[in-house]
């Protein structure tokens, strides 16, 4: 799935294929007043990071960061990012 700026992860409806080198990555947001989804490809890199800030404020670090390969299974997102543990970069 490929969607960014999202409320409601069930509301993406657009598929993309990632390429061979990517996995497919989901990030949940805490904006204060409800949650923020992106979903789409990324590279492997970016997902042992544990940190992504590409297209977005400084400071805003995801609550919930899943990187994975089967079709499809970007739709929960089912790992913690610890804030205090990642690299920055």
């Amino acid at each position: 799935m490929n969607c960014s700026n999202i409320s409601d992860k069930g509301m993406c409806d657009h598929v993309q294929l990632c390429p061979s080198d990517q996995v497919c990555k989901v990030e949940k947001f805490d904006l204060g007043n409800g949650f923020q989804y992106n979903m789409g490809c990324s590279q492997v890199q970016t997902c042992t990071s544990k940190r992504s800030v590409d297209g977005r404020a400084s400071g805003s670090v995801p609550i919930c960061s899943h990187c994975c390969r089967p079709d499809f299974c970007n739709l929960n997102c089912t790992s913690t990012v610890d804030p205090g543990t990642g690299i920055i970069g």
